[in-house]
C-alpha cells in the first residue's frame, strides 16, 4: 500500500478537530492561560528582577489605523508596515542611563504567542481526548471480563 499524503493530512486533521470539539474547554484553558503567561511573565520577571515598570503605554498612532487602512496606500505597504507595529510598550527609567529595560508588544510577537497557545491547546485536548478514550476502553474490557 502505497502512503498518500493527502489522505493522512485529511485523517490527521478530521482528528484535531475532533480532540478540539470533545474538549473544547481544555483547549481554552490551555490556549488562552499559555497566551496571557506568554503576554505578562516577561514583566513580572523584569519587574522582579530588575525595576518595577515606570510606564506603559498604548501606540497612539492606534486610534488612527481604521483612517489609514482605508486610505490610498498600496496594501504591500500596509502589510510590510502593520507587519512590523508595535501596539504597546513598558518601560522602566533609570535615572542615569535613561531606560533601564522595555519591553515592546507588537504584531509579530502577538502572531507568535497566538500561534504557540494554539499549539498548546491543541496539543492538551488531543492528550485529553486520548485519555478519555483510554479509560473509556479499559472500563469496557474490565466489566466484560468480570462477567457484568
Amino acid at each position: 500500500m502505497r502512503f498518500q499524503p493527502v489522505a493522512a493530512a485529511i485523517v490527521v486533521v478530521r482528528g484535531v478537530t475532533g480532540a478540539i470539539r470533545s474538549r473544547p474547554k481544555v483547549f481554552a484553558w490551555v490556549a488562552v492561560g499559555l497566551f496571557a503567561v506568554n503576554l505578562f511573565l516577561p514583566l513580572m520577571v523584569l519587574s522582579l528582577a530588575r525595576k518595577p515598570v515606570d510606564l506603559f503605554t498604548f501606540n497612539p498612532w492606534l486610534a488612527r489605523l481604521p483612517e489609514w487602512l482605508s486610505s490610498e496606500v498600496p496594501w504591500s505597504d500596509k502589510v510590510a508596515f502593520l507587519s512590523q507595529m508595535a501596539i504597546a510598550w513598558f518601560i522602566a527609567e533609570n535615572p542615569i542611563d535613561g531606560v533601564e529595560w522595555g519591553f515592546i508588544i507588537d504584531v509579530p510577537s502577538l502572531a507568535r504567542f497566538l500561534l504557540t497557545s494554539v499549539l498548546f491547546g491543541t496539543y492538551f485536548a488531543l492528550w485529553a481526548h486520548r485519555r478519555y478514550a483510554l479509560k473509556a476502553s479499559a472500563m469496557g474490557s474490565t466489566a466484560a471480563g468480570r462477567g457484568a
